[in-house]
């Protein structure tokens, strides 16, 4: 009796839990169905897992399976919403729903403008950790409201969200560590307002106006220790503003000559690691090796020649 009893109980429990995921589970899947009526897309955690981050697009090239209660029952019981990505002129009305996706990590919002309201109720989202923003109409005032999250720990801000003056209200996030900017409209200006956020740890610059003289600013945070910059104007004649960051361990940097390939993109020549950047300046003047990349231009050439 004791045992049926023991049996009995964890039987209870177990269905409870399972009730439990699958009335979730099915608040999910209407707030998910909305999202790609919209022509937005979504990840779940279990694909979110084995695709880089930058590359969400590769998940439906190799379509990993989901939990095996998963897979039994037909429906996401163990599986949350990961991740949403929201482009275009999609209605305003979809991101309030974004309140029931509990695990919510990251919010993609690509549109002209944002209201107040769904700035409010994107800063509320509590297991939200990385927002990318990239709106054509977007002010200081606006970015301040989203400082209201107590989760955010990485901004992406592209096109207008990436001016000097939207940039300066970062400094109001209280646990934000990495920030990405991308577009022309991120410039000097923009990495000098950076220069407030003492918790930064990590920066990204992506095909922006920054360049080698904006890496001043920089030098004032105590904590930065990962610098990436791609496609702007950043090169070795930056270094002497690298060597001045106290906390700097990972340096890359990307600079011309580019040849897009396909989906790839070849860049050079880089600054690698730190150290790797001490000893190449330690044996005198920086000369890059840029052989690959002529053979590269090269083959370009070629290829552009048979295209026409």
């Amino acid at each position: 009796m004791r045992t049926l009893l023991v049996l009995v109980t964890g039987l209870c429990l177990f269905l409870g839990l399972l009730g439990r995921g699958m009335l979730a589970a099915k608040t999910e899947q209407n707030v998910v169905s909305q999202i790609q009526a919209a022509g937005g897309k979504v990840l779940y955690d279990f694909e979110a897992a084995q695709v880089h981050e930058y590359f969400e697009n590769e998940i439906e090239a190799f379509h990993p399976p989901p939990p095996w209660l998963d897979r039994k029952l037909g429906i996401y019981v163990q599986s949350r919403v990961a991740r949403v990505a929201l482009e275009g002129d999609f209605s305003e009305d979809l991101i309030p729903p974004l309140r029931q996706l509990s695990r919510l990590q990251k919010l993609t919002i690509r549109r002209d403008s944002l209201s107040r309201e769904s700035l409010e109720v994107v800063a509320r989202l509590p297991s939200l950790r990385t927002l990318s923003l990239d709106c054509q109409q977007f002010s200081a005032e606006q970015l301040r409201l989203l400082a209201q999250s107590k989760s955010l720990e990485t901004i992406e801000l592209h096109g207008a969200c990436a001016k000097a003056d939207v940039v300066a209200q970062l400094r109001h996030f209280p646990v934000l560590k990495e920030v990405a900017l991308g577009d022309s409209l991120a410039n000097d200006a923009s990495l000098k307002a950076l220069s407030s956020c003492e918790r930064l740890e990590t920066l990204r610059l992506l095909w922006t106006d920054a360049s080698n003289n904006g890496l001043q600013y920089l030098t004032t945070l105590p904590h930065l220790k990962f610098f990436r910059s791609l496609g702007s104007n950043i090169d070795e004649q930056g270094y002497p503003f690298f060597m001045q960051m106290p906390a700097l361990e990972t340096l890359e940097v990307y600079y011309p000559p580019r040849v897009y390939f396909g989906m790839g993109i070849i860049t050079g020549p880089t600054l690698g690691t730190m150290d790797e950047v001490r000893i190449a300046f330690g044996k005198g003047p920086y000369i890059p090796d840029t052989s690959l990349f002529d053979d590269v231009r090269k083959l370009h050439r070629q290829i552009s020649r048979l295209e026409e």
